[in-house]
């Protein structure tokens, strides 16, 4: 039988996601979002 290792508890597992990809996000706001959003 093999062994499967535990999952890693979610903040690492994020932590991790975010370290190692480099950048996720364009850094630009959504349009769509700021003009329903944008004046609350």
């Amino acid at each position: 039988m093999t062994d499967i290792p535990a999952p890693a508890p979610a903040a690492e597992f994020w932590e991790a996601r975010y370290r190692d990809a480099g950048r996720v996000w364009s850094g630009r706001p959504n349009e769509l979002l700021v003009h329903e959003a944008g004046d609350l």
